[in-house]
C-alpha cells in the first residue's frame, strides 16, 4: 500500500530544497538534512568519485551558500519517485537547474540536467534528507536575451 501522506511530505521536502537553493539560503537547506546528513555532488558524469562531499549542516550550509555566486538560478523538479518503508525512504528526483553567469550583454545560462538520489528519514514525525546525491547527466550553455 502506498503511503500518500508520507509521499507528499517527502515531495514537499524536495521542493523546499529547490526553493531555498534558488535563494542561495544554505542555512535553510541544511535544516532539511539530519544533523549528520550528507550532500554529495557528481558534476562530472564520467567520474566514479564525487566532485565534493559535505557532511553535517555547517558544511552543507557553506556549499549551498556558494550558489549566490550566480546572478540568478532556477531549479525545476521534474519527476519524483520514492519508496517508503516505515520511517525510512529512498527517492529519485529529476532536475533542470539554470545558473546565470557573466555580465550583460554576455550572460550565459549554464543548464545542468541532473538527478538526485536521496535517502530520507523521519524523526519525530518530520522527514529529512539523510543523504542527497546530485548527479549531473550533462550541461548545456545557452545565450540569455535580456
Amino acid at each position: 500500500m502506498i503511503d500518500f501522506a508520507a509521499s507528499w511530505e517527502i515531495r514537499q521536502l524536495v521542493e523546499r530544497y529547490a526553493a531555498a537553493a534558488d535563494r542561495g539560503d544554505g542555512a535553510t537547506v541544511a535544516r532539511l538534512f539530519t544533523e549528520d546528513g550528507e550532500f554529495a555532488m557528481w558534476l562530472d558524469p564520467e567520474s566514479p568519485d564525487p566532485t565534493s562531499l559535505r557532511r553535517g549542516r555547517a558544511e552543507i550550509t557553506a556549499s549551498i551558500d556558494r550558489i549566490r555566486d550566480y546572478s540568478h538560478t532556477h531549479h525545476t523538479i521534474g519527476s519524483h519517485t520514492c519508496e517508503i518503508a516505515g520511517d525510512r525512504a529512498t527517492g529519485e528526483a529529476r532536475c533542470e537547474a539554470h545558473h546565470l553567469v557573466g555580465a550583460p550583454p554576455n550572460v550565459k545560462d549554464h543548464v545542468m540536467f541532473a538527478y538526485y538520489l536521496d535517502e530520507f528519514v523521519r524523526e519525530d514525525g518530520i522527514w529529512f534528507f539523510k543523504r542527497r546525491e546530485l548527479r549531473v547527466n550533462w550541461i548545456s550553455i545557452l545565450p540569455v536575451e535580456n
